[in-house]
């Protein structure tokens, strides 16, 4: 008899384990859709590319979304994601050469193979390249960049529809997300 009150009980926990389980499942997935949708350098760059693209369709400024030397289609009719070709993590670099020499020391006393010196001394680990002419020193500040293909129905200045398979470089390496290059 009791073998047989028990078994109901044992379902009952089994059931309510299997739901928790489950619901956790679920809610893992959804924060991990939306970590990568809105907080991930993927869903940022992919959503200043569709603005960038909206901001042309609509004729409207695409100044914050992209460097002042990137030309802005003629007209965009319409696009589609296709994939993300690449992923770096860059670290900002300094080169300390004659011109920044020229800016920081020359009035120092010190002589330029003396600077370069200093500057090795003061940067340990961080030394990227050195020469007689520079030293490259990394950084401490990092920043994203993402390479998107996109495929685009443009119109060219004759009105003329044209199909692109167009690559996006979009980085922060200036605070925030721009794009920095184009290629098609």
């Amino acid at each position: 008899m009791s073998s047989e009150i028990m078994t109901p009980l044992i379902t009952n926990k089994t059931k309510t384990i299997l739901k928790i389980i489950i619901v956790a499942l679920i809610t893992i997935a959804i924060a991990t859709w939306v970590y990568y949708s809105f907080y991930h350098p993927y869903g940022i760059t992919k959503k200043v590319v569709s603005n960038y693209i909206g901001a042309i369709q609509k004729m409207e400024s695409t100044y914050s979304f992209k460097d002042s030397n990137i030309e802005d289609f003629e007209n965009v009719l319409e696009y589609k994601f296709v994939s993300y070709h690449d992923f770096t993590l860059e670290y900002k670099r300094i080169t300390y050469d004659r011109k920044m020499y020229d800016i920081l020391e020359k009035n120092s006393g010190k002589s330029f193979s003396e600077f370069l010196t200093d500057v090795q001394k003061k940067n340990p680990g961080r030394i990227e390249k050195v020469n007689t002419n520079e030293v490259v020193v990394w950084l401490d500040q990092r920043f994203d960049e993402v390479k998107l293909v996109y495929d685009l129905v443009v119109t060219n200045k004759l009105g003329q529809k044209i199909y692109k398979k167009v690559l996006f470089t979009v980085n922060n390496s200036e605070g925030t997300f721009k794009i920095r290059n184009i290629y098609y």
